[in-house]
């Protein structure tokens, strides 16, 4: 009886199991395969993903483009060194080399020829130094020379300019001139005499600090009276000034009349009448000062400009100058570099100025230029033109 009562329930036991398992079976079944192919694959750094997604193939060495994919993972793609006047200066899978720069700017030679690995490396002739304005435009300027006052702290090299700085008793007046210390001021501190109250600061010892907590209370009592007798201002002013408004509203009760009619009383100016025989006195003219401009040389002067004034300031200088938008952007359309399309803007103004010519700038020219730089706050900008190209 026993065996048959324990064999019951283990099969009552064991049945629901069993018909557990089986589902479990019959779900995992149901389930699709996990697809491992639709993984996204990862590549190295010297590494790029095929055309196909599906495996890494290894870039080509710097001095040399792609020429054919590698067939799978763990094969070498096809790469050609770049040919003659072509350079790739990085690892890469590109299909064709970048072209050499040409060093053809004006006063520019070659420091280093352009290699298959390496772009061609462009400086200045002697006198010269590389003015960068971006990454790709950039010109050669002629290098500083120290100015009256000034003594040189560094020479000129290839990318950087002479660094002057004012000589020992002088003071900046402008970029270039240094002027010598003749009196006290704020820029000849030196010259100003000691006072006998500095020297008996420095000289007599002050008093010895004493205990902080009554300096503490001595504060904290100031501070409270100060704020009633603030309060108690306060509080007589705006009495007083209620007593004043209502003397006021009792003394404007009955308005003279006699006062509002004068006050009521339309006037007519006589007319201005002007003698025509007499001419006119014209203003004066706040240009430039007396001075005999030298010749100046278009492509001169536009460098010279181009290395003067802010770069997010030079399009309100043209349109003050009269360019217009067409122009403008014409300009920027037909050239890459930046500074070559400022080139383009300035000679729109030029070509469309009276006097002068492509090759020499006019005196009205530079008149009305530095005019516009000083109505545009460039009031430093102006100086160092009127410096350079007035005499």
């Amino acid at each position: 009886m026993d065996s048959r009562h324990q064999t019951g329930k283990c099969w009552r036991t064991f049945l629901p199991c069993s018909l557990f398992l089986l589902a479990f079976v019959s779900l995992t079944d149901s389930i699709p395969e996990l697809n491992i192919t639709n993984l996204p694959v990862r590549c190295k750094d010297n590494e790029y993903l095929s055309d196909s997604n599906q495996f890494c193939c290894d870039k080509c060495s710097p001095g040399y483009k792609l020429t054919k994919q590698c067939s799978g993972a763990g094969r070498r793609s096809q790469c050609d060194k770049c040919r003659n006047g072509t350079y790739m200066d990085g690892i890469n899978y590109y299909r064709n080399c970048f072209r050499c720069q040409k060093c053809n700017k004006q006063n520019a030679v070659e420091r280093m020829p352009c290699s298959h690995d390496q772009n061609t490396e462009c400086g200045c002739e002697p006198g010269y130094y590389k003015k960068s304005i971006d990454d790709e435009t950039w010109f050669c300027k002629r290098c500083r020379e120290c100015g009256d006052g000034e003594m040189q702290i560094s020479s000129c090299a290839w990318n950087s300019d002479t660094v002057c700085e004012c000589k020992e008793d002088y003071y900046r007046k402008n970029s270039n001139v240094c002027i010598r210390c003749t009196n006290c001021s704020l820029k000849c501190t030196h010259r100003c005499p000691k006072t006998n109250d500095s020297i008996l600061k420095t000289t007599t010892p002050g008093p010895a600090p004493g205990p902080v907590f009554p300096s503490v209370v001595m504060s904290v009592i100031l501070v409270g009276i100060g704020l009633a007798g603030g309060i108690a201002l306060y509080k007589g002013f705006k009495k007083g000034r209620r007593m004043f408004h209502k003397q006021s509203s009792k003394s404007h009760e009955a308005p003279d009349q006699e006062r509002i009619v004068e006050m009521t009383q339309t006037y007519t100016c006589p007319p201005i009448t002007v003698d025509e025989t007499v001419p006119l006195s014209s203003p004066p003219n706040p240009g430039l000062p007396d001075c005999v401009p030298r010749e100046i040389k278009t492509h001169e002067f536009i460098y010279f400009v181009l290395g003067l004034v802010p770069i997010n300031r030079f399009k309100e200088l043209v349109r003050h100058l009269n360019v217009c938008e067409q122009d403008i952007d014409r300009a920027e359309r037909d050239h890459r570099a930046y500074a070559d399309a400022q080139y383009q803007m300035l000679m729109v103004w030029i070509d469309g100025s009276t006097g002068g010519g492509k090759s020499v700038l006019s005196y009205s020219q530079l008149k009305q230029f530095v005019d516009v730089l000083r109505d545009m706050n460039l009031s430093a900008c102006a100086e160092s033109i009127e410096e350079k190209y007035c005499t």
